[in-house]
């Protein structure tokens, strides 16, 4: 390793990439959450709708999982092209068979956990952000909490890589937000 390659690369950097990345992350955040109210909106009202099939919801998943997997993948490229590391460390192929490994995990998790959380989702589609019609208190703020929790790791790292060089994981975040709280609103009570 060269000693001191981060600390002048450091004093080289500009704004110029992260305003760049985060005005497009921007974008495409809008386009995103655009192209979900188009497939998952309402005519009579601004509300969106969680999807109306649960094979939707697997599908959305796959898709996040492989946005955010490309993105990932792109952002060693692009870091590699920028110059982001050292010369000695030429190749990107470690950390992409890391990567490899880990979507691939990520993938069976959220394989099992959705279909766990399937399990206790009352009839399909329901308007998001509802807190039911029930009466069960525990049962309104259990699926809250637990989602929410899932939901702070999506966001944390969305905010973290939109004025990075994985801004292209952006709507892979704001779906998988969308897949969280459609969760979420299908998990609470009815009065039936």
């Amino acid at each position: 390793m060269v000693e001191g390659w981060y600390d002048r690369m450091a004093a080289l950097e500009t704004l110029r990439h992260p305003l760049m990345q985060s005005g497009l992350s921007i974008m495409l955040v809008a386009a995103t959450v655009a192209v979900l109210y188009l497939a998952f909106g309402t005519a009579q009202s601004w509300r969106l709708r969680s999807p109306a099939k649960r094979w939707n919801f697997f599908l959305l998943g796959f898709g996040v999982v492989g946005l955010s997997f490309f993105s990932q993948m792109y952002s060693l490229s692009l870091d590699l092209r920028r110059g982001a590391f050292p010369y000695c460390a030429d190749t990107i192929a470690i950390p992409a068979f890391g990567l490899t490994y880990f979507y691939g995990a990520l993938t069976l998790m959220c394989l099992v956990l959705g279909a766990l959380l399937m399990a206790f989702f009352r009839p399909l589609p329901v308007a998001l952000f509802s807190l039911g019609d029930g009466k069960e208190r525990v049962r309104r703020w259990l699926p809250t909490s637990l989602l929410g929790l899932l939901a702070l790791p999506v966001v944390i790292f969305g905010v973290l890589g939109a004025a990075g060089s994985s801004f292209l994981g952006t709507p892979a975040a704001v779906v998988a937000l969308y897949l969280v709280e459609s969760a979420r609103s299908a998990m609470m009570p009815t009065s039936g």
